[in-house]
């Protein structure tokens, strides 16, 4: 109210002076004009009206966050348990695509995801190179979605790590990229934690017919997902960049 007022009284002031200024011409409207806008321009809170707008946005993100649908969890379920298991499978993985430890990423990933990541390791291999993610540290994560359907459970989380990563050749024992470069990547990971056996009678990749077994014994494929535990069935990077 204050404010208003005092930009009024200026307002009236740079009236009267163009008044006296077109009436007689002398340098003393002139000087008053001038100040009385050098002044009205400092007098108006450019600063107090961003923050209302910057307070206002802020409001509106906590309305739209209050309005999204609340995550329905299982009774009893520790979500911190849970994000905490989610990263260090996270982790797990990494260090068993890098290490080309086939049977531990298994019990780690879905059927499709695994076969995927079984062909990116074997064509690492063939090409001699080794894809190196090491001091992998936890930035943000957060649950997205959590649903639960007869017989399995189904969870969407988003994961934010700090991570050093490069290519090298297998045979060398330094990498070839410059060390100390450090990435800060995003990741949107689906998981499924599954109560009873999801298998198959016949290869996906070679169409060999198979018979209580967890891999093809023609082509190595996996056939059957672990149960009871939480596993990936999809891995999506939404950004990655350098941190220097």
């Amino acid at each position: 109210m204050k404010k208003a007022i005092e930009i009024i009284l200026i307002l009236v002031l740079i009236v009267l002076s163009w008044v006296f200024f077109i009436k007689e011409v002398s340098q003393f409207p002139i000087i008053v004009l001038v100040i009385s806008c050098i002044i009205l321009i400092l007098a108006i809170p450019i600063k107090e009206k961003k923050e209302e707008i910057e307070e206002e946005q802020i409001k509106e993100e906590k309305l739209i966050d209050n309005d999204a649908p609340a995550i329905n969890f299982p009774k009893n379920f520790n979500e911190q348990k849970f994000l905490t298991t989610v990263f260090d499978l996270y982790k797990s993985i990494q260090e068993n695509f890098m290490n080309f430890k086939y049977d531990e990423l298994m019990s780690n990933l879905g059927l499709d995801i695994y076969n995927q990541f079984s062909v990116q390791m074997k064509k690492l291999q063939t090409r001699n190179k080794q894809s190196v993610r090491t001091n992998i540290e936890l930035d943000k994560i957060e649950t997205i979605s959590f649903a639960q359907y007869d017989g399995y459970n189904e969870a969407v989380v988003n994961l934010v790590v700090l991570e050093d990563k490069y290519m090298k050749n297998q045979k060398e024992e330094k990498k070839k990229t410059s060390s100390g470069v450090r990435y800060e990547s995003g990741y949107s990971i689906t998981l499924i934690n599954r109560d009873t056996k999801k298998s198959v009678k016949k290869c996906s990749n070679c169409t060999e017919k198979i018979a209580n077994q967890t891999k093809c014994p023609k082509c190595k494929t996996m056939l059957v997902e672990a149960t009871n535990t939480w596993i990936m069935t999809d891995l999506k990077l939404l950004g990655s960049h350098s941190k220097k």
